[in-house]
C-alpha cells in the first residue's frame, strides 16, 4: 500500500516533532509563537492532502504569524 496524501510528504517524519522544530526556528528569529499555533500547524498537516512547498508555507503562515509585523520574518 502506497502512502498518500501528506503521509506521502511525511513518511517516516513524526509531524509533532517537526513542527516543534519549525516553531523553534521562528522563535529564533523572533516570531513569538504560542503553543497553540504548533498545534494548529500539525492539524494543517493531518488535513492537507500532499502539501508542497507553497502548502506549507501558507499553513505556517496561517498558524504561526498572527501580527502583521512578523510576516516579513517569515521569508
Amino acid at each position: 500500500m502506497n502512502a498518500t496524501g501528506s503521509d506521502a510528504m511525511f513518511t517516516g517524519v513524526d509531524r509533532a516533532i517537526f513542527a516543534s522544530a519549525l516553531a523553534a526556528q521562528l522563535r529564533r528569529a523572533r516570531v513569538p509563537v504560542a503553543l497553540t499555533a504548533t498545534e494548529r500547524f500539525v492539524r494543517s498537516l493531518e488535513v492537507v492532502a500532499a502539501p508542497d512547498l507553497r502548502d506549507l508555507y501558507w499553513m505556517a503562515r496561517i498558524s504561526f504569524v498572527d501580527d502583521h509585523h512578523n510576516l516579513c520574518l517569515l521569508y
